[in-house]
């Protein structure tokens, strides 16, 4: 009762990531429209979302053409992008690509990301969302498909999306550790009885905790960090940890010629 969605989707990763070898069944209940007219086309949306299209999409069939759901799901980012610049991000052919960088960051992006910091991705997942994302940079600043990686985030000043993902993660944790709900008492529970090998989501933060080289987990868990300080530490280090991997490898580029960072990389 009262728990946040992207909590309550924490929990359920938690529950999956239990390794138990045993069916895990999953109800979920609307509040607001339980006693109200059904959005029908909300609720398949949403599970189409859930599942992926696999699994308990299945269920779907009789109700809603698979094709036209799965259609109507794949179209939602592209009539996104269209439906708020008009002409499309196409670099000079389009929009102004400063404006349409600022259009990705504010509206698209955040779309892009919503609740992935309450799943475990593999790398494999954070590949393709970098793909992604390189593509439609590539394609708001009219750069050549072979354009190496990054060179392209040196003339966009930007990071890779898996940045904003990481961050989002983290501050999510230390929301967690300053609380005192049920969602504090499982990540004791977790970080007590679990060890690296374990598929679950605290442990998965600690090691993103040690990418950015920030304090150890067990040390924020007894004693967080003030939501401030947290916020300028978290975005300095991450900050400073792509900057340094994306300029240390346009250096091995012979056409990459790195004069002045971009400023961008301060405001992100």
């Amino acid at each position: 009762m009262g728990t946040s969605p992207g909590l309550a989707t924490l929990l359920l990763t938690e529950a999956i990531s239990e390794d138990l070898k045993k069916m895990l069944y999953a109800t979920f209940l609307d509040a607001s429209k339980a006693f109200d007219v059904v959005w029908h086309d909300s609720m398949l949306h949403k599970l189409y979302h859930w599942t992926k299209g696999d699994r308990l999409a299945n269920s779907l069939e009789g109700v809603v053409p698979k094709h036209e759901l799965a259609g109507q799901m794949g179209r939602e980012l592209i009539n996104k992008v269209h439906g708020i610049t008009g002409t499309g991000l196409h670099g000079y052919n389009g929009i102004n690509p400063k404006i349409g960088l600022q259009i990705w960051n504010i509206y698209i992006k955040p779309r892009v990301i919503y609740g992935l910091e309450n799943i475990k991705l593999s790398n494999g997942d954070r590949k393709r969302l970098n793909q992604y994302h390189k593509r439609w940079l590539k394609q708001m600043l009219q750069l050549p498909e072979r354009t190496a990686d990054e060179g392209v985030y040196i003339i966009a000043g930007e990071i890779p999306i898996e940045a904003e993902i990481d961050r989002k993660i983290l501050t999510q944790l230390m929301q967690i550790f300053r609380g005192e709900d049920i969602e504090k008492d499982i990540a004791e529970r977790q970080l007590a009885v679990k060890d690296s090998t374990s598929n679950s989501w605290f442990i998965y933060a600690g090691k993103i905790l040690e990418k950015y080289d920030l304090s150890k987990i067990h040390d924020l868990l007894r004693t967080p960090i003030a939501k401030g300080v947290w916020k300028k530490q978290l975005t300095e280090s991450i900050i400073n940890f792509w900057k340094r991997d994306i300029l240390e490898k346009a250096k091995e580029i012979k056409p990459v010629f790195v004069k002045h960072e971009c400023p961008r990389w301060h405001l992100c």
